[in-house]
């Protein structure tokens, strides 16, 4: 027998490269590039890498950024961005803020001018701003820990700055929020009258909730500067009418204030409650509770806001009746045991309960009811609601045979399986890989309780019956074997 010629292994590519001249490196590159041109910005990045202890020159990193964001495909500008990140942080993790913070400055910088409309759509799932969150982080950290000249924590800040503003003019929706967080906390007093002067400049020509986003903003910074006084003064010469309100609030100018509110929710009704637990915040009960009953009591909004008005200040009747009407709004479990909480405080709890689950019964509200019967353990119940249930799909349409099925498996065996042999089948009707490892999931369940009560063989005939009454569906089949069924 031919002996097999052993095969000779090429020396790793690092050492091959080691031993080639420049000029034969230099071919080698321009030979990649051509036949990759995307390598091109590799190279150019590389060749940008800083010098230990020396600024580097970031054109290369800012033109790679601009690239990036003017990409078409959402994946393009994330991975792009994070190869920026990951440049950046390389350095950071070296000790060398400087150039880190000069990487991370320019690929924000790029990213907020080139976050526009269509890159904004493309962006659905957030991912493109997750990473520009991890940039303003970066320079935040980048800010606080290097000892920078004046110009170039300015030109950080800035950027930081218009992160910010590009937030708000997009409607808040939590672009880079670090950026916010790192102006507020490390800019020093010369660089927050700059900050304080540009956005009151950017405040006086913006509409209500833009200007009130960034009154917000001074107000925030100058109170962690013990500015207070300054503060309020801002508010009053250019805050939000919203703002301005509450400031009356706070001043007890309660009469004055209630004249504001009411223009407010002439236009906007959703502040009414905001408003109101600020009244009570100041002291002016009378006047909140007035306001919220003068709107509407029979809002979702304003009757939650009622009953916890009235488990506080109001009667043990007037909290009970104001709870039952959130509870018949949204019978949840939560607000059950909400009902449950005020009644039992002035043991009514027995007359209250029977009433209003005979008030849902007569409503048809038998999901309610089996969530109920759930949650106080009466699984007997909760099988004998279960047929009553409207199964019409619809928007609403929720199937609890699950839910019963696993409440019932204790003591009650023989109706578990019942449910689970329907929601198997309710899954092989539905025609699909996925839905018949469902099936097969919940077949599992209904054997192992078969088994426990002794009734093996029955369960045995009906899955013999099962396999024949589907014997096409191979992938059917398949998923029952691999559940070992």
């Amino acid at each position: 027998m031919a002996k097999k010629r052993a095969s000779k292994k090429s020396p790793p590519l690092d050492k091959r490269l080691a031993q080639s001249g420049k000029e034969e490196l230099i071919e080698i590159i321009k030979a990649v590039v051509k036949r990759e041109p995307a390598m091109k910005e590799v190279v150019e990045l590389a060749m940008a890498a800083p010098k230990p202890g020396k600024p580097m020159n970031v054109s290369a990193y800012r033109q790679q950024a601009r690239r990036t964001m003017e990409t078409e495909s959402p994946e393009a500008i994330e991975n792009g961005l994070m190869d920026l990140r990951d440049a950046a942080a390389r350095l950071a993790k070296s000790g060398d803020w400087l150039n880190a913070g000069a990487i991370y400055h320019v690929a924000l910088d790029e990213a907020v001018a080139g976050y526009d409309d269509l890159v904004q759509s493309m962006d659905r799932d957030g991912d493109i701003s997750v990473v520009m969150d991890d940039l303003a982080e970066g320079l935040g950290k980048a800010l606080e820990k290097n000892r920078a000249d004046a110009k170039t924590r300015w030109d950080w800040i800035e950027t930081m700055l218009e992160a910010r503003l590009a937030d708000i003019e997009l409607g808040g929706i939590d672009l880079a929020p670090s950026a916010y967080e790192a102006v507020l906390k490390f800019a020093n007093d010369a660089e927050w009258e700059r900050i304080v002067e540009r956005s009151r400049d950017e405040a006086a020509h913006s509409r209500d909730w833009n200007r009130g986003c960034l009154i917000g903003f001074l107000v925030e910074g100058l109170e962690r500067r013990n500015r207070a006084e300054e503060a309020d003064e801002l508010i009053r010469d250019l805050g939000a009418p919203e703002q301005r309100t509450y400031l009356l609030i706070r001043e007890r100018k309660i009469e004055e204030a209630m004249k504001m509110i009411k223009k407010i929710l002439a236009g906007a009704p959703g502040w009414v409650t905001n408003f109101a637990d600020a009244l009570l915040t100041a002291g002016a009960k009378e006047e909140a509770l007035a306001l919220v009953l003068e709107q509407g009591r029979d809002h979702w909004q304003n009757k939650d806001w009622l009953a916890r008005y009235y488990r506080k200040h109001g009667s043990p009747q007037e909290a009970i009746e104001a709870q039952r009407k959130v509870f018949f709004d949204s019978p949840t479990v939560e607000s059950y045991k909400s009902l449950r909480e005020v009644s039992r405080k002035s043991r009514q709890w027995e007359a209250v309960r029977a009433r209003a689950l005979a008030e849902l019964e007569g409503k048809g509200k038998f999901g309610a009811l089996i969530e109920i019967a759930l949650h106080e353990k009466d699984v007997a119940r909760a099988l004998e609601l279960l047929p009553r249930v409207d199964t019409k799909p619809g928007w609403d349409y929720h199937d609890y045979r699950w839910e019963v099925a696993r409440a019932a498996e204790k003591d009650h065996p023989q109706a578990a399986i019942t449910l689970y042999q329907e929601l198997a089948e309710r899954d092989i009707g539905h025609r699909s890989r996925d839905s018949y490892r469902y099936a097969a999931e919940h077949l599992q369940r209904a054997k192992k309780l078969a088994e426990r009560i002794g009734e093996r063989s029955e369960w045995e005939e009906y899955l013999t019956a099962l396999r024949a009454r589907y014997p096409t569906l191979r992938a059917l089949h398949d998923e029952l074997l691999k559940a070992r069924l």
